[in-house]
């Protein structure tokens, strides 16, 4: 009677080696696009970023203002006294605003978290589609948005983030995925 420690390892059977490599190669593939279609939005983004100066002058004085005062930052407000507020998200704003508290009131500096956002808005919106469509139409999805120029890209994010807490509520279960979505779509 043969014990455990003398009988020899199974071995798969051949086909299910095929279907094995022929999933890796599919997730290895999958992965090296879904990195490519970053690494394209990331370059479209920083194309020529220097040539756009402050972007809009009217939100560039908000994060000045903003970085000034916790007031001014708290309010969104764009003149130093407080009193006039913005009309953009004010999340968008203080993400600037603490970028250019962090490396300074540059051009470049306060356009950056707006490229961020809007590398991350592709990728969002990568996996909304591809959670009901597939992959391939994720894909496209994603990288149409990164062709298209937006002229507010932090309301691109804010809206996927609504769209995706949205449909996670419609599951059957997950009724607290609502007051997120209408946080968001409120934002």
């Amino acid at each position: 009677m043969p014990t455990a420690s003398s009988a020899s390892p199974v071995e798969p059977v051949p086909a299910a080696r095929s279907v094995l490599s022929a999933v890796r190669s599919r997730i290895t593939w999958l992965r090296a696009t879904e990195a490519g279609l970053l690494i394209v939005t990331l370059g479209l983004r920083l194309w020529a970023l220097d040539q756009n100066g402050f972007g809009i002058e009217y939100y560039s004085a908000a994060v000045r203002s903003m970085m000034r005062s916790w007031h001014n930052f708290l309010y969104n407000s764009f003149d130093p006294a407080g009193f006039v507020s913005v009309d953009k998200p004010p999340v968008a704003l203080w993400i600037q605003a603490v970028s250019a508290r962090l490396f300074g009131f540059r051009p470049a500096r306060v356009l950056l978290p707006q490229v961020l956002e809007g590398v991350g808005s592709v990728w969002l919106l990568y996996c909304l589609v591809r959670k009901r469509f597939g992959a391939v139409a994720g894909l496209l999805a994603g990288l149409f948005l990164a062709i298209t120029p937006s002229a507010s890209p932090s309301i691109v994010p804010t809206t996927l983030t609504a769209a995706s807490c949205s449909s996670c509520s419609c599951r059957p279960g997950r009724s607290c995925a609502r007051p997120s979505a209408a946080a968001w779509a409120g934002s």
